[in-house]
């Protein structure tokens, strides 16, 4: 006979089966919630966007009417609440007085304020056109109207001279200047 007594002290076998059984649902529960098995790049809330794109493009000119930077991603989901689009595979474009000069891509991305900020994520890759310079790190933080992206993960920067891997960039491309932030580590050839 199964009472409250039996369990507790286990001396019946459903007693037991009960504790283990419990014991898994936790053990299952607490795993799941530390080990989300999804992918998916929008937000993880309960919040459903207002409006989605697939294949989106978007350009932004400056004061003379020239191209700033344009914006592209397979998929842009729109969320109106926060002033927020999430971005599958983006890609952003750089521009000086008309000439494509820089091109970021990464897996996924924020787009905050209307394109005051991106905020990228997965194999981020920072390509300079004109010489072939490119910098590779996991997240990139870009403002484009102001010409700048940072980072606080490791980067690896790659080109024709060598390779150079360091924790941390400050990128401000109108005065071509890139700061290293810590652990930088240089090979040249």
């Amino acid at each position: 006979m199964l009472n409250f007594r039996n369990i507790l002290t286990l001396k019946s076998g459903t007693g037991r089966w009960l504790l283990v059984t419990g014991l898994l649902i936790i053990v299952v529960w607490g795993w799941k919630s530390l080990h989300p098995t999804t992918s998916d790049t929008r937000p993880k809330t309960n919040e459903t966007p207002d409006s989605f794109f697939s294949k989106f493009k978007s350009a932004k000119m400056d004061e003379t009417g020239q191209i700033h930077y344009e914006l592209s991603a397979s998929m842009l989901y729109h969320y109106s609440g926060d002033k927020r689009a999430t971005l599958e595979l983006p890609m952003i474009r750089l521009f000086e007085s008309g000439e494509q000069v820089w091109r970021v891509r990464a897996n996924a991305g924020t787009v905050i304020n209307g394109g005051e900020k991106f905020e990228l994520q997965g194999d981020v890759e920072l390509f300079r056109e004109t010489d072939g310079f490119s910098l590779k790190t996991e997240t990139l933080t870009v403002w484009p109207n102001q010409s700048k992206a940072e980072t606080d993960k490791p980067v690896i920067l790659i080109s024709t001279l060598g390779e150079i891997k360091a924790v941390g960039m400050h990128a401000d491309f109108l005065n071509e200047r890139l700061t290293l932030l810590s652990q930088v580590r240089g090979r040249y050839e």
